[in-house]
């Protein structure tokens, strides 16, 4: 099940339509502006509908007609939708069944919409999904609620990284809000626009349509939406590196949150808004924004933003070398900072402790914040963060004479800059093309004013050979020009094409660096679940459970040290197989830690890479097998060896795991069985397309062999598919 984005203010568009669509199927007559305009002033927690009692209505159908009966069913679905979703399921089935029985396909189709709104708002979008595509097939093309289902169905591909699916289904609703008068429906139709464009890292692109909704905002008079617009226009100038102009549309969404008197808005712009004025070293107007920002978060206990508005006090003391003040308010921070579970809030406060403690000359210190700065900042909407921490751990490694982890983290600067280069040349060829047109304009307008003086100069003169040389000079004049031009337009054409190769080529290692920086997180994300499977298993006394806890966690592990592979190899789709499973092995035995027994890990592994979707599931192969032996093979023995072997020949992979152990109790993987170890196997040997072979001479050998070719297509298919987007 998924759920939507819950930001402050970025999901305001979509709850508004989740009203505005169950507020149509009560009163069609009513135009979306207003319906928009009532939900903004009216209690969120009632929906429109009949007020006579459910219960009655349904005790007798008959007497009511098909649209009541309807509208009580919306009714009491609203009051319910969060209270008791099971029993909710049941009676969206009823409302429709009702409504298919009566052929009354359009209330059907609407019905079928409320539901979906209801499921999205609770994060059923499994449930939206089929809901949403069912009521566009039973509404009419000049429905306006199956135009809002195009909407609706747009944000839910969204919420579902299917964003090709996504754009297409915006675009519908676009294509058709665009022919309407309706100034809600214009600003809605851009900030989708807007979106998909930013899901799709286009991002001048969004900034067009942002602009555009921020002019029908004005005509709209929604605040609220209007301040939504441009605080996504300051995020995109953020991340184009233009902080002058993030600063100036927060300050105009902060006036507005003023004005309305949103305290939880303005609270959160002004706490946004430090962060630049600290960067533009406008130190006293960020302590003032953040003085009144952290008593009313503490009040709230929202406590990611009390220890984020303490963290900037102190980075703005700092900055002016008021070294107590910073201290004073970074020991505030760390009172709370246990209360704060997710990592990823804390980054500012790691990053400001890091550059105290290198003011203090505190090196080692330094190093460590600065370090869970890095890795609490590698979301790119941190970038400033991010790249900050950096150059101070660069400062660091100098200080204290370290030259081998200066040098690495000066690549990782270079390569960081290079991977957000890319949005910033984007602005420049755009900027460059609107230079270029207006060139192109005014020189049309010289030419214009030439060809005046020339007419004039003719008519004035009465002389036939002057009007013959005149001409002649004229069309030697227009052929020189169309030369020029023609010139100037082929410079022109090649200069964009040479720059449009280069931002290409820039996106290409961008991608790449992107495609790592997953798999970093994917690895972490693992290690964190691995942690709490360590943790969980300390407290329990069972040996079974525990057991089962680690063999849990190390098949978590198994996929841990792959994506660690793949985001520090070059090659993002081979993984080294000598490297990853000698590593594999080793941290089983840690795992496992058979301390009364004397029991040797020994590997034969070519020097190999290949294709991670076959190195998945040869890990977790590899992985059952060898903890299998680790529990259960020497059982009655106090030594022996468990021998892990990789090979390939002819383009035939040979992987065995074999022990000296007291063997299996089968020489076939069973056809049943209660084992999920044995389950994982012969589910991944045939993923493989694996011959199984089992031994049980001297202990136990299963050997798989599979079909591996030296090269593979897939790069080539997926640089194409790359370049061809």
């Amino acid at each position: 099940m998924m759920t939507p984005n819950n930001s402050d203010t970025t999901n305001f568009y979509f709850l508004i339509k989740a009203f505005v669509l169950l507020q149509f199927v009560v009163s069609a007559s009513t135009s979306f502006a207003q319906v928009d305009k009532q939900v903004l002033n009216s209690n969120p927690n009632h929906i429109g509908g009949s007020e006579m009692d459910f219960n009655v209505i349904l005790s007798d159908l008959h007497s009511y007609s098909p649209k009541e009966v309807h509208n009580a069913y919306l009714n009491k679905e609203s009051t319910m939708f969060r209270a008791d979703p099971d029993t909710l399921m049941i009676l969206f089935q009823e409302h429709f069944d009702y409504l298919d029985n009566l052929n009354e396909n359009e209330l059907a189709g609407e019905a079928l919409l409320s539901q979906a709104e209801l499921l999205y708002m609770i994060g059923r979008i499994d449930g939206a999904l089929p809901r949403i595509k069912k009521g566009i097939s039973l509404l009419p093309d000049a429905s306006t609620h199956k135009t809002l289902a195009y909407a609706r169905l747009g944000s839910v591909y969204k919420e579902m990284s299917e964003l090709d699916s996504a754009e297409l289904y915006v675009n519908k609703f676009t294509d058709i809000v665009f022919e309407t008068k309706d100034s809600v429906m214009y600003l809605s139709a851009y900030q989708l626009k807007g979106e998909i464009a930013v899901a799709t890292n286009k991002y001048v692109t969004a900034l067009d349509y942002y602009m555009e909704a921020l002019k029908w905002s004005d005509q709209a008079a929604i605040p609220l939406r209007k301040s939504d617009v441009l605080q996504k226009i300051a995020t995109i100038y953020v991340g184009l590196g233009d902080d002058v102009n993030a600063k100036k549309y927060l300050e105009q969404a902060l006036k507005i949150a003023v004005d309305n008197n949103y305290s939880s808005m303005q609270n959160l712009l002004r706490t946004r808004l430090s962060h630049y004025e600290i960067r533009l070293k406008n130190y006293d107007v960020a302590i003032d924004y953040l003085n009144i920002a952290e008593p009313y978060f503490l009040e709230k206990k929202r406590m990611v933003r009390v220890l984020e508005c303490r963290s900037l006090l102190a980075h703005a003391y700092l900055s002016q070398n008021q070294f107590e003040l910073a201290k004073f308010h970074l020991n505030n921070a760390k009172e709370i900072l246990e209360d704060i579970e997710i990592e990823q809030y804390k980054y500012i406060y790691y990053h400001v402790q890091g550059l105290y403690e290198f003011d203090q000359r505190n090196y080692t210190k330094a190093e460590s914040y600065l370090l869970k700065a890095m890795q609490a900042a590698s979301n790119p909407l941190k970038s400033n963060a991010y790249q900050s921490a950096i150059e101070k751990l660069i400062e660091v490694y100098n200080e204290i004479g370290d030259p081998i982890a200066e040098l690495e983290f000066t690549k990782k600067y270079y390569t960081f800059r290079d991977s957000i280069f890319s949005l910033k040349q984007t602005q420049l060829i755009y900027d460059y093309e609107g230079r270029y047109q207006k060139a192109e304009q005014d020189l049309a307008i010289a030419q214009l004013n030439e060809s005046n003086s020339l007419q004039q100069l003719q008519l004035s003169n009465k002389n036939k050979q002057l009007w013959l040389s005149l001409i002649g000079v004229l069309a030697f004049l227009l052929i020189a020009i169309v030369s020029v031009r023609a010139f100037l337009q082929k410079k022109k054409s090649a200069d964009i094409l040479q720059k449009k190769n280069t931002v290409i080529e820039k996106s290409l290692h961008a991608n790449k660096m992107l495609l790592k920086e997953i798999h970093h997180r994917v690895k972490n994300n693992l290690q964190v679940v691995s942690s709490l499977l360590y943790l969980q298993s300390r407290f329990i006394k069972d040996d079974s459970a525990k057991g089962a806890l680690n063999t849990g966690r190390a098949r978590v592990q198994a996929m841990s040290i792959l994506h660690q592979k793949l985001y520090k190899h070059d090659d993002i789709q081979k993984v080294e197989i000598a490297d990853y499973f000698e590593e594999l092995g080793n941290n089983l035995f840690n795992t496992y830690k058979l301390k009364d027994k004397q029991i040797d890990f020994k590997t034969t592994l070519d020097d190999m890479a290949l294709d991670v979707d076959l190195v998945i599931p040869m890990g977790l192969i590899a992985n059952e097998l060898i903890s299998n032996a680790l529990k259960h093979a020497f059982s009655d023995k106090d030594s022996g060896f468990i021998h892990l072997s990789i090979t390939r020949e002819n383009g035939k992979v040979k992987m065995f795991v074999e022990d000296n152990g007291k063997g299996l109790p089968f020489d076939q993987l069973p056809e049943k069985t209660d084992s999920l170890g044995v389950e994982l196997i012969k589910s991944f040997a045939d993923k493989l397309n694996a011959e199984v072979q089992i031994n049980n001479e001297s202990g136990s050998k299963i050997q798989l062999s599979f079909d591996a070719p030296e090269s593979s297509n897939r790069e080539v298919l997926m640089y194409t598919e790359s370049v061809a987007s």
